[in-house]
């Protein structure tokens, strides 16, 4: 009885291993000339003038609180929208920052989030000149425990920078990005 399954499982197997391979070689069938569309150019950063200002208190004891201010200020004569993720004005979400302890990288342990495409509420407008200002707790995301020089950074990236009149919300494939220079911030927190 087991030689009459093996052999019906094998043949069974191999008459779907072959209607598979048939399959896929009509899928792999290229297309018609006709049918060619050309390739879509990838979106290039955006140009913007946003700018940035970070700040932590200089001395910390270890325990206490590690608070980043985050300030996106838009230099420039039109308005902009600004998609909050991976920024302070969302919270602390994913790792949009670098943290680094004597020059050791401190690891990210915070919360991360995939998504699908946002909503007109995770965009911020700023007029010319106004500014965004945050505040997150990085201390509930990275590890502040240890005695040390800290080097806090953002990661450069805005995922998405409408002008004016850009109908919002964007869908991810239609994002474009900027970058976005932060000076770097530095504490150092001492034993208690």
């Amino acid at each position: 009885m087991r030689r009459g399954l093996f052999g019906r499982v094998a043949r069974l197997s191999l008459v779907l291993l072959c209607g598979a391979c048939a399959s896929r070689k009509e899928e792999a069938a290229p297309p018609p000339a006709t049918q060619a569309s050309a390739p879509t150019p990838e979106a290039a950063p955006m140009a913007v003038t946003l700018e940035c200002e970070m700040s932590v208190a200089p001395r910390l004891r270890v325990g206490e609180p590690v608070e980043l201010k985050f300030k996106l200020r838009n230099a420039t004569s039109e308005p902009l929208s600004v998609l909050t993720w991976q920024t302070p004005l969302e919270g602390l979400f994913n790792k949009y920052l670098k943290v680094t302890r004597d020059g050791a990288e401190v690891s990210f342990s915070g919360p991360t989030m995939k998504r699908g495409d946002p909503g007109a509420d995770a965009y911020v407008t700023l007029e010319p000149g106004a500014a965004k200002e945050a505040t997150v707790e990085i201390s509930l995301a990275y590890d502040f425990t240890q005695p040390g020089n800290y080097r806090i950074e953002f990661r450069n990236h805005l995922m998405d920078v409408a002008p004016k009149g850009a109908a919002l919300p964007r869908p991810l494939p239609e994002h474009q990005s900027a970058t976005l220079k932060c000076p770097v911030v530095e504490t150092v927190l001492a034993a208690q």
